[in-house]
């Protein structure tokens, strides 16, 4: 679900959005675990890996137009999500004081619009997090094995 509406609602609109004289703007919403993965949550991580592809490459094909394509990786976001997904509370409770606040997540969106920004993620913390995984894969999840174990 997270992969294929992204990418039909895209197949959909993209020839009104190519069209359109003005710029126009796709933003994906994506997540840091497209970045950084973590146990427990495999299918997640993976849907999200596709969709950031997905997104990187509808920038890059679409680089001549006046579409913008930003991908929106954001970390665990304060929102009604955690009362399907964790049920028991767990994660919620061990991610709390990370929990991104949904009206400033809002903002840095709406002042990204028709800009040429290509991602934007958050927290910084985490994108950080996500560059040194990329670094050194190993190292991290040894060092952060019962941080990423918190689900």
């Amino acid at each position: 679900m997270n992969v294929l509406s992204g990418i039909q609602y895209t197949q959909a609109f993209l020839p009104h959005f190519l069209q359109f004289k003005g710029r126009s703007h796709i933003i994906n919403i994506v997540s840091q675990a497209a970045k950084l993965p973590t146990p427990k949550s495999a299918g997640y991580v993976a849907s999200k890996q596709a969709m950031l592809g997905f997104t990187d490459v509808l920038r890059q094909e679409t680089r001549e137009s006046n579409l913008v394509v930003t991908a929106v990786n954001l970390g665990p976001v304060k929102t009604s999500f955690f009362e399907t997904a964790d049920k028991s509370g767990t994660y919620q409770q061990n991610v709390e004081k990370y929990m991104l606040q949904p009206k400033k997540v809002a903002s840095k969106v709406v002042q990204s619009l028709f800009t040429r920004r290509r991602e934007i993620n958050m927290p910084w913390w985490m994108e950080i997090g996500s560059i040194f995984y990329r670094l050194f894969p190993g190292l991290m999840e040894s060092l952060l094995k019962s941080q990423f174990n918190k689900k």
